[in-house]
């Protein structure tokens, strides 16, 4: 960092002697005039002033060193970073170090959304999906054991895509959520590639559902987490699995953020896979999730992304179809995905 020198202003020569290494503005030299033989009287009493003069502005120097406004030589300091002078396009906003996780202490643990399409018209030739209401009830009690109020809880059955729309609008733009800690969404549907998700009547894309939460959502919701757990397939191809060969065990001022900051997707599959659902269980992935929540609630350090990276673990290791009836569906796997825009820790319990 370079440093700039103080040049202060001189009534005349006498009044004040710069130290060497500064040159006023209209003096091009930087060496003192010789002193003469004529004037020997005169350079003692100078001297004694160069010396004089020296020793008080040690004395200014070594009292700014104290206020930590100047170096011992006189020069001015680094600014501090917060003023530090960057180009325009790199403008750096330091946030607090403590706030590395989100705050879960508010009145509400938030609003927790369930849309569970099991039924659809015959037009969409979309088979019904059994065991889905497994997952639905399930769910429901993951909720609670989350934090959540049963008030807060929502649930949607075979909902029209036009009203899946409606009420993503709602809860992304029309409710506050001042004294709540998230939101809280679960998709149970039927889904092909693209992101497409299907209601009741017709299909919409997952990117159209969450366009209000990215749009213009409501200002309270803004910094807080907004997950999504989406039980669909994303694609018709089966996922084989290979075999594992020699396994081992083992308050501030306001910051400007993404639009796409705080979210957090947890699919059922990968793209393009099929994802897999038991008629008396529910779904692989919603069943693998249930189960880990309750078991790790009372485990004050689980967040969300380990919790659910357990998820994928058992999805992965624990669960493979039965089909031998159908060759080309047995013995098959499923691999879920996680997607995470999050900005800090989330931790529920």
């Amino acid at each position: 960092m370079s440093r700039i020198g103080r040049v202060q202003s001189l009534k005349s020569p006498r009044d004040k002697i710069l130290p060497r290494n500064v040159v006023p503005p209209d003096q091009p030299d930087a060496h003192p005039p010789p002193t003469t033989k004529s004037s020997f009287s005169n350079f003692f009493r100078r001297s004694k002033e160069v010396k004089s003069s020296e020793d008080e502005e040690k004395r200014q120097d070594e009292g700014n060193d104290r206020r930590g406004s100047s170096t011992s030589t006189g020069m001015p300091r680094d600014p501090p970073p917060s003023r530090l002078t960057v180009p325009r396009d790199s403008l750096i906003i330091n946030a607090p170090d403590s706030q590395r996780r989100y705050f879960m202490g508010h009145q509400s643990r938030g609003v927790a959304v369930i849309i569970n399409n099991k039924k659809f018209e015959r037009s969409l030739k979309q088979a019904e999906r059994v065991g889905t209401d497994v997952d639905a009830d399930a769910l429901e009690e993951v909720f609670l054991n989350l934090g959540f109020t049963r008030p807060n809880i929502h649930r949607y059955n075979d909902v029209p895509h036009r009203h899946m729309l409606r009420l993503m609008d709602h809860y992304a733009c029309k409710t506050d959520y001042e004294e709540m800690d998230c939101f809280f969404c679960v998709l149970l549907s039927h889904g092909t590639e693209g992101g497409v998700i299907f209601g009741y009547d017709g299909k919409t894309t997952l990117d159209v559902l969450l366009d209000p939460f990215k749009r213009q959502p409501h200002p309270t919701l803004i910094g807080k987490p907004k997950i999504f757990l989406i039980q669909a397939c994303r694609g018709d191809q089966f996922e084989n699995g290979v075999l594992l060969r020699d396994s081992v065990e083992a308050d501030g001022p306001a910051i400007r953020i993404p639009l796409e900051s705080d979210f957090i997707y947890a699919y059922s599959t990968v793209p393009g896979y099929f994802s897999w659902r038991n008629a008396a269980k529910g779904s692989w992935f919603i069943e693998a999730f249930a189960k880990n929540v309750k078991k790790y609630r009372q485990e004050p350090e689980m967040d969300l992304i380990r919790l659910l990276t357990r998820v994928n673990y058992d999805v992965a290791y624990d669960y493979q179809s039965n089909v031998p009836l159908v060759e080309r569906m047995h013995l098959k796997k499923q691999m879920p995905s996680i997607v995470s825009m999050l900005t800090k820790e989330l931790y529920f319990f």
